[in-house]
């Protein structure tokens, strides 16, 4: 697997696991939309960065 690759799937794997964490909580109170939506950020944060390396993978190099 190249560096690309190992990358991405680092990336993956980050945004799998904060996804897994939100899906497991039993129940959230008032005092933990903060915390959900900071998680929600950083999981679309990564998806972008992701997107984009997978983008600028896919460009030709001059």
């Amino acid at each position: 697997m190249d560096n690309f690759n190992k990358k991405a799937t680092q990336q993956i794997n980050q945004a799998n696991a904060l996804v897994t964490l939100l899906c497991h909580e039993q129940a959230f109170t008032s005092d933990d939309t903060a915390m959900v939506e900071n998680t929600l950020w950083m999981v679309s944060d990564i998806l972008v960065n992701l997107a984009n390396q997978i983008n600028n993978e896919k460009t030709p190099s001059f």
